[in-house]
């Protein structure tokens, strides 16, 4: 048996998960990325002379959108806000964690 029996089951693992957030702010990124919709308006989507052979994450595409977009005239970067955490979980796959 897993250690996500099912959606309710407490177990070590979940706590676990709850110890990781803390109130920090760092650069770079994680997935799934959110975004700022006026930027994906001004960039246009997906660039794909960065897809070159297997992709991983489509979003890395916007990512380097969003930085030369803003990064070179305002000097943004991306950010992870370590408090905000995203577990997803596929059907059918929730057992499977060990």
């Amino acid at each position: 048996m897993g250690l996500l029996s099912s959606y309710n089951t407490r177990s070590p693992f979940f706590s676990f998960l709850e110890e990781l957030p803390e109130e920090r702010i760092v650069e770079g990124f994680v997935h799934p990325v959110i975004h700022k919709a006026h930027v994906l308006k001004e960039i246009g989507g997906y660039d794909t002379r960065f897809f070159k052979g297997k992709q991983g994450y489509e979003d890395d595409s916007i990512l380097l959108g969003h930085l030369y977009y803003m990064g070179i005239r305002t000097k943004w970067r991306q950010k992870r806000y370590l408090k905000s955490w995203v577990y997803p979980c596929h059907k059918g796959t929730e057992n499977d964690v060990t």
